[in-house]
C-alpha cells in the first residue's frame, strides 16, 4: 500500500473517532462546557431513540395545519437536532439545577412558530410532572416564565411569551396535585399572559383569581380577570361574582370596539384601553380582604376638539384617563 494511502487512512480513522466522542459537532452551536452536566458527554444515545423523542413533541405540539409537507419535514429536521443538541432523550437523570438550565437554555430561544417552543413547550410539562419541582420557585426563570400561584395546595401556573410581534401570543400551564401525583396541563386564556393569581375560599370550595394582559397591537390592550375553580386539570369559569351591570354586551367583531370600563365577555371581565397610546396602565388593583378591584376610569376623547396625529396619521382621538378611580366589588 502506497505512504499516501495510509496517511488518507490514518487521517480518516481520527475523525472517525473524534465524530464519535462529540457526535453533536455539526449541529450543535454552544460551546461543550454548556452542554447540561446531567449526561456523560460520550453517551451516545441511538438515533431513533432520538427521532422517536421528536415524533413525541410533534405530535403534542407541532402545528400540521399550519406548515406544508416540505416545511414540516423541515421542522421535524430542526426538533431533532435540538433533541441531540441538548441530549434530550435517553435515560436523563435531574436534579432541580439542572431542570431549569435545560429550560432557561431552551426558553431563551422560543420565538415565533420556532422548533424551540414545541421543544420548551414539551420539557416543561415533562419536568412538571416532577415532585421535586412543585414548590421550586424558578427563580432564575423568571422574567421569562413568570410563575404564578397558591403553594397551599401545590397549584401553580406557567406563563410565557412564545410568538408575535405587535401582537403578543402566551402560553399558560397549569401544574396541579392529581391522586398523589402531578398534573399539568395547558390552558385557554386566549393566549393571554398571566401575571397574577389570587385565591379566596366561598361556601367550602377554592376559587382562583386569574389575572391576565393582553397585546392586541401597538396600542392596544386589555387587562383580564377571571375566577375559577380547578378539578383534575380543568378550569371551570365562574361569572356569577361580577356585577350584573357588566353583562349584556354582545362580543365585538374587532377588539377596538370593546366598551370602556369593564364588560363581561365569553366568561372573562375585560377592561379594553381604549386603542391609546395615552393609557399605558389603569394601575388594577385586588384587595383581598374586600375581594373587590380598582382601577382608573377611562373617557373618550371628543374629535371635535380632541384631534391626534399617530404616525403621521390623522385618526380618532386616544381614550384618556379621568383621574378618578372605579370599585367593582366581587358578589360573595
Amino acid at each position: 500500500m502506497k505512504r499516501k494511502h495510509i496517511i488518507a487512512l490514518v487521517i480518516l480513522a481520527v475523525v472517525l473517532l473524534l465524530l464519535r466522542l462529540n457526535p453533536d459537532h455539526l449541529t450543535t452551536p454552544i460551546q461543550e462546557s454548556e452542554v447540561l452536566p446531567v449526561l456523560a458527554q460520550d453517551t451516545i444515545i441511538p438515533l431513533v431513540e432520538i427521532e422517536k423523542y421528536a415524533d413525541n413533541i410533534m405530535s403534542l405540539y407541532g402545528d400540521t395545519s399550519f406548515y406544508s409537507a416540505e416545511e414540516l419535514g423541515e421542522v421535524r429536521d430542526s426538533v431533532i437536532s435540538i433533541v441531540k443538541m441538548y441530549r434530550l432523550a435517553g435515560n436523563r437523570i435531574y436534579d432541580i439545577a439542572s431542570i431549569e438550565e435545560e429550560l432557561l437554555l431552551l426558553n431563551e430561544k422560543v420565538g415565533n412558530n420556532s422548533p424551540y417552543g414545541m421543544v420548551f413547550a414539551y420539557q416543561l410539562t415533562k419536568h412538571l410532572k416532577n415532585p421535586i419541582t412543585v414548590t421550586h420557585p424558578f427563580s432564575q426563570l423568571e422574567g421569562k416564565v413568570l410563575v404564578r400561584g397558591s403553594l397551599r395546595d401545590n397549584t401553580r401556573f406557567f406563563s410565557y411569551y412564545f410568538g408575535g410581534g405587535s401582537m403578543r401570543f402566551y402560553k399558560t400551564f397549569l401544574q396541579y396535585p392529581q391522586d398523589g401525583s402531578i398534573g399539568v396541563a395547558e390552558i385557554d386564556i386566549w393566549e393571554q399572559r398571566l401575571y397574577k393569581v389570587h385565591s379566596f375560599d366561598y361556601q367550602n370550595e377554592c376559587y382562583y383569581i386569574l389575572i391576565s394582559y393582553a397585546k392586541y397591537n401597538a396600542k392596544c390592550w386589555s387587562e383580564n380577570i377571571r375566577v375559577a375553580t380547578i378539578k383534575d386539570g380543568v378550569l371551570t369559569y365562574h361569572t356569577e361574582f361580577f356585577p350584573k351591570k357588566y353583562f349584556g354586551k354582545e362580543e365585538p367583531v374587532d377588539v377596538e370596539d370593546y366598551p370602556l370600563n369593564g364588560c363581561v365577555i365569553d366568561e372573562c371581565f375585560v377592561l379594553y384601553n381604549g386603542d391609546s397610546v395615552e393609557v399605558e396602565s389603569i394601575n388594577l388593583v385586588y384587595d383581598e380582604e374586600t375581594h373587590s378591584f380598582s382601577f382608573d376610569e377611562l373617557k373618550p376623547g371628543n374629535p371635535s376638539t380632541d384631534p391626534v396625529v399617530y404616525e403621521n396619521e390623522r385618526i380618532s382621538p386616544f381614550t384618556t384617563p379621568t383621574g378618578k378611580r372605579i370599585t367593582m366589588q366581587l358578589n360573595l
